[in-house]
């Protein structure tokens, strides 16, 4: 099974912007698990960690956690975040498929491809 990487918009000014950020993360996740892959999505991991953990750490360990998928999702609005960027630069370094939509994502679980083996 394909493990792919949701990266989007997280961090805002209130609580209630990032839980509307996590939730649209939350609604594309749930499709392409649907769709037949296994999901990384550091939205709701990290979610109550941002005021009892240094940032950069946790782009950090989303960096780490990239390195064991086969592609990365960029969410809507991808490039109006840092950790994003960031995210999706070390995929293209990594040589993993940049998703950006569902049709891209079914296309890429049918045909098996990834940019490494597991």
């Amino acid at each position: 099974m394909k493990r792919i990487f949701i990266s989007g918009p997280f961090s805002a000014n209130t609580k209630e912007e990032m839980a509307r950020n996590a939730g649209v993360a939350n609604w594309y996740a749930i499709r392409i698990f649907k769709l037949g892959a296994d999901v990384f999505l550091p939205h709701t991991m990290f979610f109550y960690w941002e005021d009892k953990v240094d940032y950069n750490k946790i782009l950090d360990s989303c960096i780490r956690w990239l390195w064991c998928c086969d592609a990365i999702f960029m969410l809507p609005k991808w490039s109006s975040s840092y950790g994003s960027v960031r995210e999706k630069q070390m995929a293209r370094l990594l040589k993993l498929p940049v998703l950006t939509s569902l049709k891209q994502v079914k296309k890429f679980i049918k045909e098996g491809r990834s940019g490494k083996n597991h």
